[in-house]
This record gives C-alpha cells, sequence and structure tokens, in this order.
C-alpha cells in the first residue's frame, strides 16, 4: 500500500503542479528578502559548499531550491539598471524556473530570458542539490549553448562577489 501511494503521488500530475505554486511563492519570498537586504547572501556564503550543503541549507529539498532559487534571482536582478528592470517578465523567469524544477516542460518566446536567466538559475539549484553536485544543459543550437554557458559563468562570477564558492560545479 505504501508502495502505491508513493507511486502513485510521484506521477500525480496534481502533485507536481501543487509543488511549482508553493515554489513560485517560496521563490519570490527569498528573492524579496535576499533583495532587501543584500548582505544575508554573504551569511548564507559559507554553508553553500559542494561538498556540505545538504548539512546546512534546509533539509526539505523544495525549500533548499527555494532558497537558492530565490538568491540567484536577486544576483541577477543586481546586474540591471533599476530603472529599466522588468519584473513582469522576471516573474515569468520565476514561474518557468519553478516548473522545470517541478518536473514540467514549458515553451517561452523569444527574448523571455531562458538562456539568459532561467537556464543558469535552473542548472546552478540543480547543480546544488543534487548528488552528483552537476547539471546538464543541451541544445541543439551551438551560438545559444556558447550563451547558456556564458550567463551560466557570469551569474557564478556575480555569486562569487557574494563570497559564493560555485567553483565545483560541473
Amino acid at each position: 500500500n505504501s508502495i502505491k501511494r508513493r507511486l502513485e503521488k510521484s506521477f500525480n500530475p496534481f502533485s507536481s503542479e501543487l509543488k511549482r505554486r508553493k515554489l513560485i511563492k517560496r521563490i519570490d519570498y527569498y528573492l524579496e528578502k535576499f533583495s532587501q537586504n543584500p548582505a544575508k547572501i554573504a551569511e548564507l556564503a559559507p554553508y553553500i559548499q559542494i561538498s556540505d550543503q545538504n548539512v546546512i541549507l534546509p533539509k526539505n529539498s523544495e525549500e533548499t531550491q527555494a532558497t537558492l532559487a530565490g538568491m540567484f534571482f536577486s544576483l541577477n536582478r543586481q546586474q540591471y539598471d533599476e530603472a529599466v528592470f522588468d519584473k513582469e517578465k522576471e516573474h515569468r523567469q520565476i514561474e518557468a524556473v519553478a516548473a522545470f524544477l517541478s518536473g514540467f516542460h514549458l515553451q517561452m518566446g523569444t527574448g523571455e530570458g531562458k538562456s539568459t536567466t532561467v537556464f543558469p538559475i535552473v542548472a546552478l539549484v540543480e547543480a546544488l542539490t543534487n548528488e552528483k553536485k552537476s547539471a546538464i544543459l543541451a541544445t541543439s543550437d551551438e551560438s545559444n549553448l556558447g550563451d547558456l554557458e556564458e550567463n551560466t559563468r557570469k551569474l557564478i562570477m556575480i555569486a562569487s562577489q557574494h563570497s559564493l564558492n560555485l567553483t565545483g560545479i560541473s
């Protein structure tokens, strides 16, 4: 019976949708928390280490994913002038990250930030929360792959300015 319930839950699209909705709310919460007080990122930095991050970060992997995604969105936001920053676009990107982390596939239009924001954040969150400490980004478009790599490296560089050591991620 317990195996049947676990299988039903793992294949239940409603549980994935519930996870997606919860992630959106939690990512928004952490984004605001880190945006209002960027020093919180530096306080969290010593605990986000490739070798032992599961020991310190919240035990619930969804909460860990939301914390990390909110932090990376906050770091990403720092790249842009506040006067021209598009918060509606950022919210669509948060929804996309939550969807990917919940196991959904989705389609986004050109210019929505797939290669600049969504995929790099998903890759870093996945790399920090899975056992292999890595994530695979693949595309059939070689120039898009270069953009993905560059944007992921840029986010890692911004994170390093806040004392985050992400050098162990591949």
